[in-house]
């Protein structure tokens, strides 16, 4: 690392040099001795400083050309202008619009001071649903109780069936913030949506070992057609009777799977409560249960920050021109998840009910 020479050490060297004959090795040699500092600079560098002082009669450096830098003023300034609106806003946020207006400095200052000079850098705030005080509190604790019997049951993690609904619609969704066209004109692109899109809504369930479905929500007209309908208490409960408890007895995990779902009105009629009880006794978490899902927690559910995501990613790439072709398009992109991604994702629960737990039960996933 090339060493700075101050002011001082430069006169000490210069006045070395011209008491020892003007010799370069010696004046070295000798402010090692005499001062104790072994990488003082190099013959070169010695050179150059004398050629400086013989040339202009000073050791020190000339004035820089260009742009001034910053004052410490002007750094205190931006930073104390920068928390100070942080704190106004109603979001925490502040931008270099505001800050610049509010110092009367231009952008491109305020931005070489927060950059360069404070090390700041521009951080996205994540959109998250509201949690109220009470959602903390019972956040907390399920995170606290999960975490407990994780360490005393080496299995249940791994056998907690995830099971949820989702919509997926025909126009499919476009972020046009961030979909730029590059060309050498303006192409003036458009994205037309209808404003009533088709859609088809969607169950699935999953565990570290296996995943099932897709199993939608649908009812044949009398004209032989197939149409969407709303997900009911009834429609639920039949979704339990025909298509999930016959397969977990297909594949013999129903004495040992743990049953998830969320507080939606159709989970929890009197009906599909009874019907749950029977066929996994204390072995369910969700409301009105031992063991309750606490509200507003799609941070914690890996259907809502993994599979309708994930699956959103792979069938609208392109775009499907038909319901039976987003149908066949989400079958295939579900048949095709493997046991690597799902224990992944199950593990990923784990390290979030610890976040959680440690957050008090507050939002978390800023903190991943």
């Amino acid at each position: 690392m090339k060493m700075v020479l101050t002011l001082k050490q430069r006169i000490q060297l210069v006045q070395l040099y011209y008491a020892n004959n003007k010799s370069i090795t010696a004046t070295i040699r000798l402010y090692r001795l005499q001062y104790g500092i072994q990488n003082i600079c190099s013959r070169q560098g010695l050179t150059n400083l004398i050629h400086k002082f013989e040339k202009t009669g000073s050791v020190k450096d000339a004035d820089r050309s260009g742009r001034p830098s910053v004052s410490k003023e002007t750094l205190a300034e931006v930073y104390e202008a920068t928390t100070r609106i942080q704190e106004l806003d109603a979001q925490g946020t502040s931008s270099t619009r505001i800050i610049a207006r509010d110092l009367n400095l231009s952008k491109s200052t305020i931005w070489n001071v927060l950059r360069t000079k404070l090390k700041h850098h521009p951080y996205k705030i994540s959109r998250v649903q509201e949690i109220t005080k009470d959602d903390t509190h019972l956040r907390y604790v399920f995170a606290l109780r999960a975490i407990v019997i994780m360490e005393t049951e080496e299995n249940w993690l791994y056998n907690i069936l995830w099971t949820d609904e989702a919509h997926f619609s025909i126009s499919g969704h476009v972020n046009t913030k961030n979909c730029v066209v590059w060309a050498d004109q303006n192409p003036h692109r458009l994205h037309s949506r209808p404003l009533f899109s088709p859609r088809i809504t969607v169950w699935c369930g999953f565990t570290s070992n296996f995943i099932l479905g897709p199993y939608f929500f649908e009812e044949q007209r009398a004209n032989g057609t197939v149409h969407t309908v709303t997900v009911t208490g009834a429609r639920y409960l039949d979704l339990l009777q025909t298509f999930i408890i016959p397969q977990l007895q297909q594949l013999q995990v129903l004495q040992e799977t743990t049953f998830q779902h969320d507080g939606a009105p159709p989970h929890n009629t009197i009906a599909v409560r009874r019907f749950l009880a029977e066929h996994f006794g204390n072995r369910i978490i969700s409301r009105n249960f031992d063991f309750p899902w606490p509200a507003r927690s799609p941070d914690l559910n890996p259907c809502d920050f993994w599979l309708w995501g994930f699956l959103k990613s792979k069938v609208y790439a392109p775009a499907p021109a038909t319901l039976n072709e987003l149908k066949e398009r989400i079958t295939d992109c579900i048949a095709h998840i493997n046991i690597d991604i799902l224990r992944n994702v199950v593990g990923n629960f784990a390290d979030r009910v610890i976040l959680c737990e440690a957050r008090g039960g507050s939002h978390f996933e800023n903190y991943m």
